[in-house]
């Protein structure tokens, strides 16, 4: 299968509706709709047919730090290496903003897979943000 992803302006209310649907799609009702004007963001295609979706904002923290926000894919079309395509497209653009160290969180164990695949490790905030029960992640840039 041969997949695009693309950097897209949120500031553009097609994208929004269309980062909304993808979040319907993949999320349901397991998580509140994202605030999609804020950050940066990717959508994932294959031919037309938009199937995933991944943001990174600016997290508040002492040190220029990045944060991986929403990702998700839709549900036919896991398992084609998509989320790492996701971090590593959001990691060279947090390159780009000349920042140093990325953080998310993670309930999932495909999810955690994955970030350790791209060299995330487990740390210990000083402040919880995430659900209940999320794992947190970090990788120095």
């Amino acid at each position: 299968m041969k997949f695009r992803i693309n950097r897209v302006d949120n500031s553009e209310p097609d994208v929004i509706d269309s980062l909304s649907e993808l979040h319907r799609l993949t999320f349901d009702s397991a998580a509140p709709l994202y605030d999609f004007s804020d950050g940066w963001w990717w959508i994932a295609s294959y031919d037309d047919l938009e199937v995933g979706f991944a943001g990174l904002s600016m997290f508040q923290s002492s040190k220029p730090t990045g944060y991986l926000c929403r990702s998700a894919v839709v549900e036919e079309f896991r398992g084609n290496g998509l989320q790492r395509r996701f971090i590593r497209a959001r990691e060279r653009y947090a390159r780009k903003l000349n920042l140093n160290r990325i953080v998310t969180d993670t309930r999932g164990i495909h999810s955690a897979n994955n970030l350790i695949q791209c060299g995330y490790r487990l740390y210990r905030p000083k402040h919880r943000w995430a659900f209940k029960g999320s794992n947190y992640w970090e990788k120095k840039l």
